[in-house]
């Protein structure tokens, strides 16, 4: 099978979204949370954070976001375990990695499990946006 048929198969299309959706903005660094979270909301958005890959996985489970923000490196459980664990419970969640790792290996790998977008920190607005709004099936 071909790459692209099989990821066809086992992934499914992230939902629709734009920037009225609900978003999980998962981080511990709170101050990287509380500028993401105050931008979304001026945005229209139902916002929540996360300061951990454990609370972010209660979270995700419980209120089913549109859209996770997700760091790749965090204390405890990391952004990759993570990003597994989100796509195994729906994976109609649209996850968008950030991080400082620009490897492009790491990068190959969140996409390969599923996430819909690798944004390299720091990045802007215009280009989260981007990804949000065209995002890696």
């Amino acid at each position: 099978m071909k790459e692209k048929e099989h990821s066809a198969s086992t992934f499914k299309e992230p939902k629709k979204v734009h920037l009225k959706s609900s978003i999980l903005i998962v981080d511990d660094e709170k101050e990287c949370t509380e500028m993401l979270k105050n931008y979304f909301i001026r945005r229209g958005c139902s916002v929540d954070t996360a300061l951990s890959g454990e609370e972010a996985i209660m979270k995700v489970k419980n209120s089913k976001p549109d859209i996770v923000l997700l760091d790749i490196k965090m204390t405890g459980i990391d952004g990759i375990i993570v990003l597994k664990t989100i796509k195994d419970i729906d994976k109609s969640i649209m996850v968008i990695m950030t991080s400082v790792i620009s490897d492009e290996q790491v990068i190959k790998e969140a996409m390969k499990l599923g996430a819909n977008g690798y944004l390299v920190k720091p990045f802007n607005f215009a280009k989260l946006e981007t990804t949000i709004l065209n995002p890696e099936p």
